[in-house]
């Protein structure tokens, strides 16, 4: 399980990256705007945790999951 969630994680990050990369390269600073957004809003998913609003580690890493396929 913790290898498919640092897959993931992994995932995502190369793809935050790739919107930093644009962001500097059009210097357009809404792409970099855009990867906080996305940022900030995958870290609501050990605040989910935290908060007891989801108890199921396999639909936390489902979340994960589909965000970093999207």
């Amino acid at each position: 399980m913790s290898a498919l969630e640092r897959l993931f994680a992994i995932t995502l990050h190369i793809s935050l990256s790739v919107v930093n990369y644009k962001a500097v390269r059009e210097q357009n600073i809404n792409y970099y705007i855009f990867a906080i957004i996305l940022h900030d809003l995958i870290d609501l998913v050990p605040f989910f945790k935290a908060k007891g609003f989801v108890t199921s580690i396999y639909i936390l890493e489902l979340i994960v999951c589909i965000y970093s396929l999207c």
